[in-house]
C-alpha cells in the first residue's frame, strides 16, 4: 500500500512539473515585445518592430570593439549585390538590408573593418550580428532630432535600457558606421549629435554597433 502511494505520489508530481513548465512557456511566448525593452537572451534592446512580419531589430549592449574602425580601409567597395543609395530621399529604402550587406562587405574587407567585427561578434550566443543599414539608423536619428533629453525619444529610450541593464550607450558625440555605400568610395554613417546623416570616405575610423533580427 505504501509502495503504491509513493508511486502516485511520484506521477502526481511529475504531471504537475509538466505542467508548470508548459505554462510558463506559454506565457513567456505570449509576453508582448516593446520597444525599448532589454532581452537577455537576444543580446541586446528592441529599437523598431514590423509588427507585419513579426520581427523585433535588436541592437547590441556594446560597440563591437573599443577602437574606432574604417567600413573599407581602400576605397574600392564592390557593389554587387548590395543595396546602396545615392541620396538622402532613398534612406527608408534600405530597411531590412542591413544583414544582406554584412554578408556581401565581410567578403572584400579585413577583420579589422566594420562588416566583418560585426559578423564576428557573439553576444549571448548569437551570431547573426550585422552592420545596420542606414535605414535602420535612420529610426535614431529622426529621434535625436526632437531633443536627446526628450524622454519620448527612442535615443534616449534605448540609451537608457542600454545602461540600466549593464550595457555602454550610444555616443552621441560618436559617428556611427551604416553597412550602406553610397559609391566605390563612400559610405552611409550617422551621427547622434543632432541627428545627421553623411556619406563619407570609408577610410575614415568610426565607431561600429552591431544589430540583428528576432522573429517574434
Amino acid at each position: 500500500m505504501k509502495l503504491q502511494l509513493f508511486i502516485y505520489a511520484s506521477i502526481l508530481l511529475a504531471v504537475n512539473t509538466v505542467a508548470y513548465s508548459i505554462e510558463n512557456k506559454t506565457d513567456s511566448a505570449q509576453k508582448s515585445i516593446e520597444i525599448g525593452d532589454y532581452i537577455a537572451e537576444a543580446g541586446g534592446v528592441v529599437f523598431y518592430k514590423d509588427t507585419l512580419n513579426k520581427l523585433a531589430y535588436i541592437i547590441a549592449m556594446e560597440d563591437v570593439q573599443s577602437q574606432k574602425t574604417a567600413y573599407k580601409s581602400q576605397n574600392n567597395i564592390n557593389l554587387n549585390n548590395m543595396v546602396q543609395i545615392a541620396d538622402c530621399s532613398k534612406v527608408q529604402g534600405t530597411i531590412g538590408s542591413g544583414l544582406q550587406n554584412t554578408n556581401k562587405l565581410a567578403i572584400q574587407t579585413t577583420n579589422r573593418e566594420a562588416a566583418k567585427l560585426c559578423r564576428a561578434y557573439h553576444a549571448a550566443g548569437c551570431d547573426d550580428w550585422y552592420l545596420p543599414s542606414i535605414g535602420e539608423w535612420q529610426f535614431f536619428v529622426n529621434s535625436c532630432r526632437r531633443g536627446a533629453g526628450d524622454k519620448t525619444n527612442l535615443f534616449y529610450t534605448v540609451n537608457h535600457s542600454i545602461t540600466k541593464n549593464g550595457g555602454t550607450p550610444l555616443s552621441n558625440t560618436d559617428w556611427y558606421w551604416s553597412s550602406t555605400p553610397r559609391s566605390v568610395s563612400k559610405a552611409w554613417a550617422v551621427s547622434f549629435n543632432e541627428g545627421s546623416i553623411y556619406n563619407l570616405y570609408s577610410f575614415n575610423l568610426f565607431n561600429v554597433r552591431a544589430m540583428r533580427i528576432l522573429k517574434y
